[in-house]
């Protein structure tokens, strides 16, 4: 999967997802493979610059029985680019260095055959801590990106739990079994799985269990996907994506209490309107719409820091029933 190649537009009647960079999984990265519950896309403009991402820890989205979490970071350049980008450091809310990051870099003979036609990608795991003062308040740190080898460009930052090996966005007992169960394998064994590999460098052993042990517990609730659908109880002509009256209704899901917006690309007079999602990850909202075509592009920013945009298939708007295409 080419994360940064935009998909084309499903003709289809039911689930459209806007994604971030057209990704639409939470398989990310490195050969498709790795659970990631957030994506951050950034750009360097210089060669050699630094640019920084920053992403909070919210006690409302993430579940920490000991206060704290090793959180798991991965890079991966635009493939059509040059850039090669490192992740130098992860510092804490005062600009600190957070002290005990282990740093690895993947090796792409060791992923589906080559990691995104042959470029590596950076991880790191970074041993996160709620601040003393108040455990039940946000914490915002910040990745430091550079690039190497006088290169620049796009890249996207990946967000994952190390441990997290069936993909579910916690971590239990179940996944130390299956981390346990592939003790000694390496990329390319039938016993090897990515998500197991918690530092992400091709082989999986005592230091991927002991990361499994340390975040038990550790749960979140933040996704890199939005839905958004048609309710076509609410247009006449639900086939063609069509209405005779000037609204549409549409539901969806993504990060519980984000803040989804839709803006009609169509018609500019149209004012966005927007919605939050619910606790359970859902929302519904209704739109306005202009006479033919409206396409809607689609935005939610959640507590993570994360933004996922994206258009989604046209609705019609007409007085004139007919089956539209």
């Amino acid at each position: 999967m080419n994360p940064f190649k935009r998909a084309p537009r499903p003709r289809q009647k039911q689930a459209v997802r806007p994604v971030a960079e057209a990704l639409e999984s939470r398989k990310l990265l490195t050969g498709s493979s790795g659970n990631t519950f957030a994506i951050v896309p950034g750009t360097i403009d210089a060669p050699n610059g630094n640019v920084s991402v920053s992403f909070t820890i919210n006690p409302s989205h993430f579940t920490l029985p000991k206060g704290k979490i090793a959180m798991g970071i991965d890079i991966a350049a635009d493939p059509s680019g040059t850039l090669k980008p490192v992740i130098a450091s992860v510092t804490d809310p005062h600009g600190d260095i957070i002290p005990q990051t282990f740093h690895s870099t993947y090796d792409p003979l060791v992923a589906r055959r080559q990691v995104e036609n042959g470029r590596t990608t950076s991880s790191v795991l970074s041993p996160l801590t709620s601040l003393p003062s108040d455990p039940s308040q946000p914490v915002t740190y910040t990745v430091q990106v550079r690039a190497k080898n006088d290169t620049s460009g796009k890249f996207l930052v990946g967000f994952y739990l190390p441990g997290d090996a069936n993909g579910d966005g916690k971590v239990d007992k179940t996944d130390l079994k299956i981390v346990r169960s592939q003790n000694g394998a390496r990329a390319g064994d039938k016993r090897y799985t990515f998500d197991a590999d918690v530092n992400r460098d091709g082989r999986i052993g005592p230091i991927d269990i002991n990361y499994t042990k340390q975040n038990q517990g550790v749960a979140t609730t933040i996704t890199p996907v939005l839905g958004a659908n048609l309710d076509t109880s609410s247009v006449s002509n639900p086939a063609g994506r069509a209405n005779n009256q000037p609204t549409a209704r549409f539901t969806g899901t993504g990060t519980p209490n984000a803040v989804v917006a839709f803006v009609n690309k169509s018609h500019s007079t149209q004012p966005p309107i927007s919605t939050d999602i619910d606790s359970s990850g859902n929302y519904t909202i209704t739109t306005s719409l202009g006479e033919g075509e409206n396409v809607f592009e689609v935005t939610s920013i959640d507590a993570f820091g994360q933004v996922i945009k994206g258009n989604i298939a046209p609705v019609y708007y007409t007085t004139n029933n007919v089956q539209l295409t």
